[in-house]
């Protein structure tokens, strides 16, 4: 029978991050920084990795599995994959 199998249990954060590798928000997170003048005394590093810690968080309370969930999406997408 043909159909959509249920995915594995990844978590979605897993997978952005996979697909996304790291993320620079700011220059600043970059492994080389570009010599931002004001680094030494600029608190947004933090705060920027605050805020991307936060969006892996809620990324990371929900499975793809969990995404494809929807009945009427399953549907969708067994049409679409006949």
């Amino acid at each position: 029978q043909r159909g959509l199998r249920v995915p594995h249990p990844r978590r979605v954060g897993d997978v952005v991050r996979r697909m996304e590798g790291d993320i620079h928000m700011v220059e600043c997170f970059a492994a080389e920084p570009g010599g931002c003048v004001i680094s030494g005394a600029c608190r947004l590093k933090g705060v920027m990795h605050e805020a991307v810690d936060a969006f892996f968080s809620v990324l990371d309370r929900y499975t793809l599995a969990d995404l494809v969930a929807n009945p009427k999406l399953r549907a969708l997408l067994n049409s679409e994959a006949a």
